[in-house]
């Protein structure tokens, strides 16, 4: 909190915070049976996700950083592993899943990163629902920012803008 700072709007309620652990050696199977835990104790995902609904999913795929020699040593990049037992979790619900990024450190290399990383693998899992967006190369669109006083306004993706629910997974 800082001295004479009054937030935008007033917070609605208090936010919910849970965190699963997963012990090694960390198979999909049991990263999955974490993830559902730890939506069932946040109310489970039809809480959050209606049948049909666009679901963006917002890795961080901002480097190479995170493979050394061929093989993934994690710490940069959201492991890929969360994100197909996410999609396993979401697909009998939404309407589609969206992974989206934007490389940070070369923009012109998301494409590169997400190859990296082994990210167009997650699309087998259901071709007509999945897919992959570049943020970098996305159309952008133009937002209002709520009681903005240097910054009036501000440029976004798009597939971030018509997303019915975005969820973060850094």
């Amino acid at each position: 909190h800082l001295k004479d700072y009054k937030p935008a709007k007033p917070y609605r309620r208090k936010e919910r915070v849970v965190i699963e652990q997963v012990s090694p050696p960390q198979t999909d199977t049991e990263i999955k049976a974490a993830l559902q835990d730890l939506l069932n104790k946040l109310g489970g995902i039809n809480k959050y996700v209606k049948p049909g609904q666009t679901v963006v999913l917002k890795p961080n795929v901002v480097a190479d950083h995170g493979m050394m020699g061929g093989k993934y040593t994690g710490g940069v990049v959201t492991d890929i592993r969360i994100l197909k037992g996410l999609i396993e979790l979401l697909l009998p619900v939404a309407g589609k899943v969206i992974v989206a990024e934007g490389s940070s450190i070369n923009r012109s290399a998301t494409g590169k990163m997400f190859e990296i990383y082994g990210y167009p693998k997650l699309i087998d899992l259901n071709p007509k629902k999945v897919s992959l967006v570049d943020l970098n190369t996305d159309q952008l669109v133009e937002k209002q920012v709520p009681a903005g006083k240097r910054m009036k306004s501000r440029k976004v993706p798009r597939i971030i803008e018509e997303a019915d629910i975005l969820i973060s997974l850094p």
